[in-house]
């Protein structure tokens, strides 16, 4: 029985490691897709904003990457994003809103991360209370959930 431990221990550290590597969502400009995992985003400066949305009782503090960052670092320009949803919700930002108001890509609520099931794994974010102005339709509807791809144009 000793070495059905051992097997078993094998087989969760190979699958942690296989899913570790998963694209969680794809960036595309011009054609060329980059798949961006877990790691890439985790490693980019990641900011908190705490707010209160349309979605979510109460404040809420989410946490992740700028979006602005993440764009830059992918190496990806252009006027207007495209962002799409696992349920094929697409919504455009303009990329003066990255300059404007810092949107973030956040993967955590409250400190914990999102599942698909409550939004994730990522959602836009705006800093709402901190800039009353973009509390409106127009703005809640660039702050998609569960993001699975986002198009530069």
């Amino acid at each position: 029985m000793g070495w059905w431990r051992w097997v078993l221990v094998w087989c969760v550290l190979w699958l942690g490691q296989a899913l570790a590597g998963e694209p969680l969502l794809t960036l595309e400009r011009g054609g060329v897709r980059q798949p961006v995992d877990e790691a890439m985003v985790m490693a980019l400066p990641q900011h908190e904003i705490t707010t209160r949305t349309p979605w979510y009782p109460g404040l809420r503090t989410f946490r992740g990457p700028r979006l602005g960052d993440l764009l830059q670092q992918a190496g990806m320009e252009g006027q207007m994003l495209w962002v799409h949803a696992l349920n094929d919700y697409m919504a455009p930002i303009p990329t003066s809103d990255l300059l404007a108001y810092s949107p973030i890509l956040a993967h955590s609520i409250n400190g914990e991360r999102m599942s698909v099931r409550d939004r994730g794994p990522f959602i836009i974010i705006y800093p709402f209370d901190q800039q009353p102005d973009i509390r409106n339709k127009r703005y809640y509807a660039r702050s998609v959930w569960q993001v699975d791809r986002i198009r530069v144009e």
